[in-house]
């Protein structure tokens, strides 16, 4: 790679005014919507590359080690780097996407042909060149290919994880919320989807998101962008599957790496989203996931799940109601809930609407013991409804002390209202001061 990009470097002049040459013989860039620009520059690549021997082909791996933005930035000339740079940003998008296909094909053609023992083409470095400093430009073209890719079977396998993964790390250079948005969405469920990922394919999968987490002001950026292409960045089938990564029944190789980030990676999928409907929903599809994860022989997972499930109703209204719908049946499921509400109740602000799923929770249990039923389950609506009306009491000495906090705190300028009043009955300069 050195060796290349020092020939590149040494015939920098030759090579920006190539691309000058270029530019110019195909007309307005605006209007061009072949290919050919970016072939012919992709081709002399080609050449130069070719130029230079090599005694064997660079494995892959040390290339997705060394074919970076700096190592093009600081080996490539600045003149030609520059006018490579104008050309990706005059392309449209549809060529340029065009064109990273083409590339991508060319690396896994040549992966293939390394795997059967035919050796590798030289030019391999220059496709990935070609993808680094596109998607660099223009990260947001990945996404546009995310259809196809998800699509098409060439693109499948743990064999071709590595140059995806690649390929997602070189747009997150220019772009984090691009780089999150793709992980969640295609590259962490393959967590989901193999029943035993092997331990390659959860390192890749964990270093692509811990390289976006670790990138200067990552939260900031990503909380800023919390909804790309009018979508989270973190749907709640991610955080979903996270939250089973992180907590497991038990743990597993990459489980410590999953709880460093789960607490980063909840709060960017529960950031405020622009629109409150989007939030609402947001908060309907998440209570859906986490009540199935409450409960059970995982404490872990129930805790964490609990708490998810008690910011939805506090987000949404509308989740007491589907609570309300479903509680006959999951009353064991409910008992954990109202334990847990019952320690963070000072923190929570839906109390009307608390208190009134309470008061049915309530009008249930006492249908449901008027029934006969085995002891067990007699024993769970007893239970809850002895948390129904410890919440109630809760919530009743809550209101209590927020009307006496009032009476406090109004007390001063009640004082100060009565010290106005006798001013204006008894003015002080008709008194009088007898000495």
């Amino acid at each position: 790679m050195d060796e290349s990009a020092e020939k590149i470097n040494a015939d920098g002049t030759q090579f920006a005014s190539f691309l000058s040459f270029v530019l110019a013989s195909h007309g307005s860039l605006e209007n061009q919507e072949d290919d050919t620009g970016l072939i012919s520059f992709t081709s002399y690549l080609e050449r130069t590359f070719t130029a230079v021997t090599h005694a064997t082909c660079s494995p892959y791996q040390k290339l997705f080690n060394e074919v970076t933005l700096n190592t093009i930035a600081e080996n490539v000339t600045e003149d030609a780097y520059r006018i490579a740079t104008r050309w990706i940003d005059q392309r449209s998008n549809e060529a340029l996407g065009a064109v990273v296909l083409w590339a991508l094909d060319c690396i896994l053609n040549d992966l293939t042909d390394q795997k059967a023992g035919f050796g590798g083409s030289k030019s391999q470095v220059i496709m990935f060149l070609v993808i680094s400093m596109v998607l660099y430009k223009k990260p947001d073209i990945l996404i546009s290919l995310l259809p196809m890719l998800r699509e098409d079977s060439r693109y499948y396998g743990q064999d071709k994880l590595p140059v995806i993964v690649w390929m997602t790390i070189q747009a997150s250079q220019a772009d984090l919320t691009v780089g999150l948005y793709i992980w969640a969405r295609e590259i962490l469920p393959i967590m989901g989807i193999e029943s035993n990922p092997s331990p390659q394919t959860t390192d890749l999968i964990l270093h692509l998101v811990e390289s976006i987490l670790s990138a200067p002001n990552a939260e900031q950026i990503l909380l800023a962008g919390v909804v790309s292409k009018g979508e989270l960045l973190i749907p709640p089938s991610a955080l979903n599957l996270l939250l089973h990564l992180t907590f497991p029944s038990t743990p597993v190789k990459g489980t410590d790496r999953f709880e460093a980030i789960f607490s980063t990676l909840q709060w960017i999928a529960l950031a405020d989203v622009p629109g409150n409907n989007q939030k609402m929903q947001l908060a309907i599809e998440v209570q859906d996931y986490a009540f199935k994860s409450i409960g059970g022989g995982n404490a872990n997972l129930s805790e964490r799940a609990t708490r998810l499930f008690i910011w939805c109703l506090d987000v949404n209204p509308e989740c007491f109601k589907l609570w309300d719908m479903i509680y006959e049946d999951n009353v064991e499921k409910s008992v954990v809930i109202l334990k847990k509400i019952g320690k963070v109740l000072p923190r929570l602000d839906c109390y009307d609407d608390l208190r009134d799923t309470l008061a049915s929770f309530r009008q249930k249990n006492d249908k449901a013991l008027s029934h006969r039923m085995d002891d067990a389950r007699k024993a769970i609506f007893i239970e809850a409804n002895q948390q129904c009306l410890e919440l109630l009491g809760g919530l009743s000495f809550r209101w209590r002390s927020q009307v006496t906090h009032l009476l406090k705190e109004s007390i001063p300028y009640c004082c100060c209202i009565a010290f106005l009043a006798c001013l204006k009955v008894f003015p002080l300069d008709g008194i009088a001061l007898k000495f």
